[in-house]
């Protein structure tokens, strides 16, 4: 599956497997959002997040490597959550910006189709979710804007953030 989306079309993904979330993760790498823009509502078990996401399918295209980039706001939500677990993440400071580098999926073994996402963040900061089975999707929300800048990196597999 490809990331690449040469249109200016809205992008909007599902995830059923890891494969699906390995495309879902680099196009959300160097996304930027506030702690309080994110949350756990438990009686949906659904694990939500609305970021700024870094257009990487726009500024990958073939060969070539643009020395600009667009932003666009993007919700992104799991489904079958039953536990969330953050880890160096300030809950009580909601404003406080984070990045977010990938997201992984680990199968549990003993409890198939069912795993563990995490979210990994800039600066050691981890929102591990248990899941029952592997159930994502996003959209972006918004048109585009100039972003300030590309991430100090040269493709969305690898981690570091400058903007």
């Amino acid at each position: 599956m490809s990331a690449q989306n040469n249109s200016d079309a809205p992008l909007r993904l599902i995830a059923h497997d890891q494969a699906d979330l390995e495309v879902m993760a680099a196009c959300f790498q160097d996304a930027v959002l506030q702690v309080g823009d994110m949350g756990h509502m438990a009686t949906m078990r659904r694990f939500a997040l609305v970021a700024n996401r870094l257009r990487w399918e726009r500024v990958h295209t073939g060969s070539e490597t643009q020395t600009s980039a667009e932003r666009v706001r993007c919700g992104l939500h799991f489904d079958d959550v039953n536990q969330v677990h953050a880890r160096r993440i300030r809950r009580d400071r909601p404003d406080e910006v984070l990045s977010l580098m990938t997201i992984r999926f680990e199968p549990d073994t003993t409890n198939a189709p069912g795993g563990f996402v995490t979210l990994v963040f800039a600066g050691g900061g981890e929102v591990r979710l248990k899941v029952d089975a592997l159930s994502a999707a996003c959209a972006d929300l918004s048109g585009p804007w100039p972003a300030r800048g590309l991430p100090g990196h040269d493709a969305p597999e690898t981690s570091g953030h400058q903007e």
